[in-house]
């Protein structure tokens, strides 16, 4: 495992402006302008943290034409993952991502330049110009993050507003309900990413269950063909390489049933 030094040394040597914060991830007691003193010499960040030893690396987004999308998940606070999926925000395939320091929360890279927002959404913050990320891991290449900024996260703060409802009854009743019906555009898009050349694989359960909800709430909103696109996809989901020990069908349920009872309601404004 690389020390915070040698982290803030690799991600300078990767081009990205570099300076020191304290364990609670606030700058160093005195520090103003860290936005314009951060570097990418690692002469002077060796000494930063020769007289700082136990400082946190961060890193300047904005410096370099960059945002940092930071998605929270910490328990008794709001989801930022969920918040991405209420606002049906694709960010996928994402150039890169990281872990927050807690382990918990993401941080997704992007190439263009923005202002930084907190609480753009609950639970997902925007780090850009005026704003830095902590990187307690190594960053590629500054060139290469090249996925562009979601036009959804581009603007000031949004309040999320959802017109889907629960559904109260059982899983099985819901997908009767939409069984044969002639597949709508929309869905046949999402299979689509998934099916033929060039198609998209699953990076982990996140990604999962956005489509999963996406599918969900297309259904509720009238879209036809979305069980027999649920099974096929759900086939896909057990087949691509897993790295955990649940059984992936079972995952695949469970989650399915929990997008189902959040947005599997008749949309409320029908």
């Amino acid at each position: 495992m690389m020390s915070y030094l040698e982290v803030a040394l690799h991600n300078a040597t990767h081009g990205w402006p570099v300076f020191p914060v304290q364990p609670d991830k606030r700058p160093l007691r005195g520090w103003t302008k860290w936005e314009e003193k951060a570097t990418t010499s690692t002469v002077v960040i060796r000494e930063w943290w020769t007289q700082n030893p136990h400082a946190l690396p961060a890193v300047t987004p904005g410096r370099v034409n960059k945002t940092c999308i930071d998605v929270d998940r910490k328990p008794g606070k709001p989801d930022g993952w969920e918040s991405l999926i209420d606002r049906r925000v694709r960010i996928s395939p994402v150039t890169f991502r990281g872990s927050s320091l807690s382990g918990v929360g993401l941080h997704l890279w992007f190439r263009d330049l923005s202002s930084s927002v907190n609480g753009l959404l609950p639970g997902v913050d925007r780090k850009s110009r005026g704003g830095y990320v902590v990187t307690p891991y190594a960053l590629p290449m500054v060139t290469q993050v090249q996925t562009r900024l979601p036009a959804a996260l581009q603007g000031g703060k949004t309040k999320i507003m959802t017109t889907s409802v629960p559904y109260l009854g059982e899983t099985a009743d819901w997908f009767h309900g939409y069984l044969g019906l002639t597949p709508s555009q929309g869905v046949q898009q999402v299979l689509r990413r998934f099916e033929g050349e060039g198609s998209e694989s699953f990076i982990g359960h996140e990604s999962m269950l956005r489509v999963q909800t996406h599918l969900v709430l297309l259904a509720a909103d009238g879209h036809g063909g979305v069980p027999e696109a649920l099974d096929r996809l759900a086939t896909i989901w057990v087949n691509t390489p897993h790295t955990g020990d649940e059984d992936p069908a079972l995952e695949w349920y469970l989650a399915l049933q929990g997008a189902i009872s959040k947005h599997g309601g008749t949309q409320s404004w029908r």
